[in-house]
Formats: C-alpha cells, structure tokens, sequence
C-alpha cells in the first residue's frame, strides 16, 4: 500500500486538547473565566504566556459559541481511500476511523489584538470565519474525507465574542484573541477480507467553537 507522510502543520495552531470543564450560559454563549491558580495551569496548557512585553497575564476568558455544538464521530466507514495494492485488481478493502481522543483548546495563533492605556476601559469584538483543519499520516483527499463523515471538513465556521477589561490609571492593556477549537483524534484502519484489521494511520480534525480571549497589564 503506497503512504504518504503528511505534514502536521495544523499542530502547531493547536498545542494541548484538555478535556471539557463547566460554562456559565450568559447571553445566548457559554463563558468560561480563568483566574488565579486555575488561569496559570490553563495558560500553560494552552501555550499562552504568562508574561510578556505585553505585561502580565491578567485573565482568560473563553466564549464558547452555543449554536456551533460539540462534534464527535462515529467509526466511520471509509471505503477506497487508498490506492490498491495491486493496478487492475479490484481489492474487496475498507478504510474505517476509529475515534481514540477528543476534548477543547485555545489556538496558538492570535487573530485580533488590541491595546490601550489606562484609566478607562478596553474591548474587543472578534467576528471572524475559521476554517475546519485536519492532518493524517496517509493520503485522503479533503472531498473523500468529507463524503465519509457527512461535513466539510475545509468549511469555515463563524465564531464571535466580546470581551471588556478595565485599565487602572498608569498602567497599560492588551487584549488577544484565539480561536477556540474542538479536536477529535482518530486512527485509520483497514479491513481485510481474510486476517485481522491492520492500523494504517492516524490523524485530527479541528473545529472551531468559539474565542479565547486573553488580557495583560503592565
């Protein structure tokens, strides 16, 4: 069976998918605020710095979209992703997922940034369509992939979010957005008429739910 090494270059949008903590429902979205002791653990497993030129880490919040639900899927069928073994010969084979992890996590990439100094206020207001993401070790064209699971895994998502900080006199804000995503992690296996199923591969698909929002001081 001819492989193909895929580059995982959306890994390094995503650093660490954690599992599922509570929301507070607040207008139509899910709000989840990090402080204290619980924002350091939720920055370093999020790769988002506690200290920067920016200042000081001062507060995460994440705005979970509520109409944008949760996606898991089945071990679905994938019938003739990869070429046959031998050119002519019809191979009676079947390449099927298996979900092995999901969970939630804030993108390394900053979509919108904004800064300003004190004393007043600061806010920031993210509208933006994020593409669905997804690597695998082997070949499977993004239409075969799609068809298999029933979505288009390129299709964009939009996600928004509003997010206030106040700014003390003399001191100076930033405010940046991530992309909140869903990740579910899944192997590839293949099917075999005669002899036990044989894991051909790996990978992730990457949805974005909402906005993670970060706030420094300095």
């Amino acid at each position: 069976m001819s492989k193909f090494i895929y580059a995982f270059v959306s890994c390094f949008i995503l650093i660490f998918c954690m599992s599922s903590f509570s929301f507070a429902y607040d207008n139509g979205v899910d709000v989840k605020k990090f402080k204290g002791t619980e924002l350091i653990d939720f920055a370093k497993k999020n790769n988002i710095p506690l200290k920067s030129e920016k200042g000081t880490l001062n507060e995460i919040v994440i705005i979970k979209n509520a109409n944008i639900p949760n996606a898991n899927i089945p071990n679905a069928n994938l019938k003739s992703l990869l070429p046959n073994k031998i050119p002519n010969v019809q191979i009676f084979d079947d390449y099927y997922l298996k979900q092995t992890d999901s969970g939630d996590a804030c993108g390394t990439q900053i979509i919108s940034t904004h800064s300003a100094r004190g004393p007043g206020t600061l806010r920031s207001d993210v509208s933006q369509n994020i593409s669905n993401s997804y690597s695998t070790t082997v070949s499977i064209s993004a239409s075969v992939f799609s068809s298999s699971l029933g979505y288009d895994v390129t299709k964009g998502r939009n996600v928004t979010g509003s997010y206030t900080i106040t700014i003390p006199d003399g001191k100076y804000g930033t405010i940046d957005a991530r992309t909140y995503y869903h990740c579910i992690y899944f192997d590839i296996w293949e099917s075999h008429i005669i002899g036990s199923d044989t894991k051909v591969g790996n990978g992730y698909l990457m949805l974005p739910v909402g906005v993670c929002f970060s706030s420094y001081l300095s």
